[in-house]
């Protein structure tokens, strides 16, 4: 088989596992809340630019950091998609030249069309506001638009570099991904438009001859791969979109890692009652799970910051994140009943099924509770808004409780 067809053939693959999960994914009670939630965001949005382009509202120069912190934000979506496995260590031995000349040569296109697509969406959602603030010429937002896609295909073509054996470091990540863009976008949001003009056209000609510099280097005779990296980096990408599709389904093929958080072993000894074995084994198996809690922070961490900035919006809006919020900490934390079930010397613990049922409904609803803590603290400012994520919070929490969880537990038993 080619390598150019064992490339689609592993693309074909991929994309029905996509659609595979996204049909769970946007199931019809999911597809309403984000019908309802996209709703209110066009509201909120289309009643911010009713505001005049004259008005004092648009001159604060925190819209342009804003704008910029967004931009750079969407450089950091979109990466290098090889779908490398670990036999190809040894079935593609040998066939380095020819991997990236072919192979590689079609992941960097795949992975460089889906990245500017990602460039385009984050730049149309912010076109208004740019227009408002002074971008009023269409040179100028060519210029941002066509810097966010050059920069990001030749931060995907350093990606593929960096999977040579010869390759060496180009810069700092920090660098690369960060502190340049956010020096380039500045210089042409803060500096006259003439100035920025010709930094901006200095950068892309830059860019244009240091990837073909790379691209040269990838495409030699000589060139090798660095296999176990290749490797990892094809399978950390693949977890990574496992752990999207985590949000809302069951997925079987994730890999499993824990990590001993020593400064949490207090927590842990003062959360679970002295003799309470099960119970402190669930909460320890949560708190040294490498991808269940970052998980759960990361949703925490989101809830709040939509509704700090949403909290003018309909109470019902403000109740359906709430809900949602609880009910996706929940679903996270599900799982490691199954997982602690399927070790066999649990079940040999002195302990009956409808107990371990009980007390791990309890943890999920200790989680719940610090849920609805962070929801308060999220929307302190309103009280229309408090009240709303309250009721939300308390609603969601009560259902899962009662009937959700359970009904789970007795399903996966």
């Amino acid at each position: 088989m080619g390598l150019t067809k064992l490339f689609w053939q592993r693309f074909a693959t991929a994309q029905q596992r996509n659609i595979k999960y996204l049909r769970l994914l946007f199931n019809e009670h999911f597809v309403l809340f984000l019908l309802i939630a996209f709703g209110g965001l066009v509201l909120g949005y289309r009643s911010l630019l009713m505001v005049p382009a004259s008005s004092d509202f648009w001159q604060n120069p925190w819209w342009k950091f804003a704008i910029l912190a967004w931009l750079v934000i969407g450089l950091q979506l979109g990466h290098l998609v090889t779908y490398f496995r670990p036999a190809d260590r040894l079935f593609l031995l040998g066939q380095d030249h020819f991997l990236m000349s072919r192979y590689l040569k079609q992941a960097l296109g795949i992975s460089a069309g889906f990245a500017s697509v990602w460039q385009l969406i984050f730049f149309a959602s912010v076109w208004p506001i740019l227009t408002a603030v002074g971008f009023h010429q269409i040179v100028s937002l060519l210029l941002v638009l066509l810097f966010t896609v050059m920069y990001k295909i030749f931060l995907l073509v350093i990606e593929r570099y960096q999977l040579l054996t010869t390759a060496k470091q180009v810069a700092n990540d920090i660098i690369l991904k960060i502190l340049i863009p956010i020096i380039i976008l500045a210089s042409l949001f803060w500096l006259p438009s003439l100035v920025g003009l010709g930094i901006v056209l200095v950068v892309v000609f830059l860019v244009v001859i240091v990837a073909r510099q790379l691209n040269a280097q990838a495409g030699q005779v000589s060139a090798a791969l660095a296999w176990p990296l290749a490797i990892q980096q094809a399978q950390s990408h693949e977890q990574a979109v496992l752990h999207f599709y985590a949000l809302f389904a069951e997925v079987p093929q994730q890999a499993k890692s824990i990590k001993r958080r020593a400064y949490l072993d207090s927590v842990i000894v003062w959360l679970t009652p002295k003799g309470a074995g099960i119970q402190r084994l669930y909460l320890t198996q949560l708190i040294r799970n490498n991808e269940i809690l970052p998980l759960i922070l990361r949703l925490w961490l989101v809830a709040i910051i939509i509704l700090i900035n949403v909290h003018s919006a309909p109470s019902w809006l403000i109740a359906a994140i709430a809900a949602m919020t609880v009910y996706l900490v929940n679903f996270q934390i599900y799982p490691l009943f199954l997982q602690t079930r399927q070790v066999l010397w649990t079940q040999l613990v002195p302990i009956g099924l409808v107990d371990q049922k009980k007390l791990f409904n309890r943890l999920l609803l200790g989680f719940s509770l610090l849920s609805i803590v962070m929801i308060l603290a999220a929307t302190v400012t309103t009280w229309s808004a408090l009240l709303a994520g309250l009721a939300g919070a308390i609603l969601m929490t009560i259902f899962c409780y009662y009937f959700y969880i359970p009904r789970l537990l007795k399903k996966g038993q």
